[in-house]
């Protein structure tokens, strides 16, 4: 595979001498905060390093879904929604017009993709950055939902009535800064 990702170090030039560092352990290590999802009932969890993209499984198709934060809720029509971890903010999030946050924090962010605008539709729930201690919950309105976690590689089906919640987790992932 290939990724664009901030904190993917290595390739065919400099693979040699960063393998010489890890040897070494000539590294500074960080920790970064992972997303933790939960589906409906289902007994598993999911950590994403970098953001989440709920929308439906057809990427012309309109993405229905009710948002909640805290004590506000609304319907939404879009092409979807990312959700993102701080170390997540430099990609697909800030492409769609998320902030750029300090890579270690444990705050995240939210962000519909292109809402649809119709009828006066006027929406609060616009995108934003939350507190460590905030959860965003997605309702399907979606015959054909998905979730992608960090990417299209993992995916989950996130069919009408299901109830993704999204907090951080309390563990944090451990890696190197060159």
């Amino acid at each position: 595979g290939f990724s664009v990702g901030k904190f993917c170090h290595t390739n065919a030039d400099n693979f040699e001498a960063l393998l010489q560092k890890v040897l070494t352990n000539d590294f500074k290590s960080v920790y970064l905060y992972r997303l933790n999802l939960t589906v409906g009932k289902m007994k598993k969890r999911w950590a994403a390093l970098n953001d989440i993209l709920i929308c439906h499984q057809n990427p012309g198709a309109l993405s229905r879904y009710g948002l909640k934060i805290g004590s506000q809720h609304e319907a939404h029509k879009s092409s979807g929604i990312w959700v993102s971890t701080a170390s997540g903010s430099t990609g697909a999030i800030k492409s769609a017009g998320g902030e750029v946050l300090e890579p270690y924090s444990k705050a995240f962010q939210y962000m519909p993709r292109e809402l649809y605008h119709a009828n006066g539709d006027a929406y609060r729930l616009k995108g934003n950055v939350l507190t460590p201690r905030q959860k965003i919950e997605i309702t399907s309105f979606m015959q054909n939902g998905m979730i992608y976690i960090d990417g299209a590689h993992e995916r989950i089906h996130f069919d009408y009535g299901s109830v993704a919640t999204i907090t951080i987790s309390p563990d944090k992932f451990k890696t190197n800064k060159q």
